[in-house]
Order: structure tokens, then sequence, then C-alpha cells
């Protein structure tokens, strides 16, 4: 049986140990990059992965292109959920950024630190929307 693969990009290393064990948590193996740059360039070069978690942090490089094309690459061409990380302090700084990252499809957020069975929740609706009914 195979460990799915979840790719995640933050640059702060205590909320990266933090999300990398609710990644873990819910059955995931963690690859870890330390920015959007790092990542697009790995799914250029044909990595593949289940899932992607992006963390926004307003002192983090400005990487608004290379998060689109993540996303594009991820939750449009391979059908893969893009999650967007952030801390409750930062949300104010990131209002502009978030609005444009999630209308991207297959986009979610979630405030860190990150619940497992939230993560698990957001996950599953994301990959699977199918899977859950629809209202009337």
């Amino acid at each position: 049986m195979s460990i799915s693969t979840f790719a995640l990009v933050d640059s702060d290393e205590l909320q990266r140990l933090c999300s990398a064990d609710a990644i873990q948590a819910v059955g995931y193996h963690c690859v870890h990059f330390k920015t959007a740059r790092d990542l697009a360039r790995a799914l250029e070069h044909g990595a593949s992965f289940e899932a992607a978690g992006i963390a926004l942090h307003p002192r983090a490089p400005n990487e608004h292109s290379e998060v689109l094309d993540i996303c594009r690459w991820m939750a449009t061409d391979a059908g893969r959920p893009v999650i967007f990380m952030a801390h409750a302090t930062e949300l104010e700084f990131l209002k502009l950024s978030l609005r444009a990252f999630l209308a991207q499809p297959g986009t979610a957020f979630i405030c860190t630190p990150m619940q497992d069975e939230e993560l698990r929740l957001r996950l599953d609706v994301l990959a699977r929307p199918d899977k859950f009914e629809q209202p009337a």
C-alpha cells in the first residue's frame, strides 16, 4: 500500500513542523519546500503530489504568480487539492492574495495551527466533491 504524498510550502520552521505533524496525522507523507518557487520547479520537472499546502506569510517573498501556477497545475490540470494556510494573526495582511488564490478551483483555506480532523475534512471535500451531497 502506497502512502499519499503532500507538498508543504512553508518558510517558517516552527509552523512547518506543526503543519507537517497534522499532515502526517491524516495519513500523508510530507515533502517540504521552502518557497512556492521551489514547488513550482518540482512540478515542472514531473514531481507528483496528491495534495499541496501553501503557508502564506506577509514576510515571505512575493510569489503570487508561482502560487497561481501551482494552483493551475495541482487543482486544474491534475485534480489535486491545494490548501492555503495562515495563522489568524496574519489574515488581515493576506486578504487580497487569499481572495485571488481561493478563486482557483480545488482550493481551500485553513488556519494554523491545523486541527487534524478539519484538515482531513477539507482534503476529502476537495479531492472527492462528488462524494458529498449537493444542496437541492
